[in-house]
């Protein structure tokens, strides 16, 4: 039984992410979101400042959501437009400036 503890307790310790290896990935996540300021952030920079990851994962899940809410009120609109257009009749044109709406 205390082998099986041991290799079990290895396999988790080498899994773990250093801290300096959290930061980065923080770090990444907050650049992928709009006007968070780390995406002007010179790349080459090596030390980074520390980032408080709670609020960017906070920031981020916000962000998932509005994103989500987004893609549902546009599938909602895409769907209304074309339940009450003939789409067969409609100039490429015409339709892509209808979902530019």
């Amino acid at each position: 039984m205390s082998n099986r503890r041991s290799s079990s307790s290895t396999t988790s310790s080498d899994n773990q992410f250093s801290d300096d290896e959290i930061n980065n990935l923080i770090y990444n996540l907050q650049s992928l979101l709009p006007n968070s300021g780390a995406a002007a952030a010179p790349a080459s920079r090596t030390r980074r400042p520390p980032v408080e990851t709670w609020k960017v994962l906070e920031e981020i899940c916000n962000y998932i959501k509005r994103l989500h809410r987004d893609v549902d009120d546009l599938t909602r609109r895409l769907s209304q437009l074309l339940s009450s257009v003939d789409i067969n009749s409609l100039d490429p044109e015409i339709l892509r400036s209808l979902l530019q709406q």
